[in-house]
């Protein structure tokens, strides 16, 4: 933080047993577009950007008009 202190994580950051797993995959429409970040502790639902983005990278495919080697 800005006083130089440790930012200290959740203690049950992330952390799920299977049922509840289980019964957030069949409740949640947007489970399947979820990830956990490491670095702030929390899911984050995934943006049609976001995912088309990493199809791109997946696929190799880029956008003619993108700065691939913007400086």
């Amino acid at each position: 933080d800005l006083d130089a202190k440790k930012i200290l994580k959740p203690i049950s950051a992330g952390k799920t047993d299977d049922i509840d797993e289980f019964l957030e995959k069949m409740e949640n429409a947007d489970y399947w577009r979820t990830v956990y970040d490491d670095l702030t502790g929390q899911n984050i639902t995934l943006t049609n950007e976001d995912i088309s983005l990493m199809q791109q990278v997946k696929n190799a495919k880029t956008n003619p008009d993108d700065q691939v080697y913007e400086p």
